[in-house]
């Protein structure tokens, strides 16, 4: 039998993971919604031929990417800078 743990330990325990679990979900979306946003800016950019501006929104983009652990869309951006 598991041992006794009384229920507010537990409670508590589950609450500090969850809080966790959620500011970690509400990170990876900003990330997600700044990396839509920096590669609209940045096609938008390339395509007007402001080709500098292109590129540090490309070099920005491999941030995010790796912070999201996106692996191949830092290589895609590389690949633009």
């Amino acid at each position: 039998l598991p041992p006794l743990v009384s229920s507010s330990s537990s409670l508590r325990s589950e609450r500090i993971f969850t809080s966790y679990l959620v500011a970690q979900e509400n990170s990876h979306i900003r990330l997600q919604s700044l990396n839509a946003y920096i590669a609209t800016l940045g096609g938008g950019y390339f395509l007007c031929r402001y080709l500098s501006t292109a590129v540090k929104l490309a070099t920005y983009q491999r941030q995010v990417a790796l912070a999201l652990n996106d692996y191949s869309l830092a290589m895609k951006c590389t690949v633009n800078e």
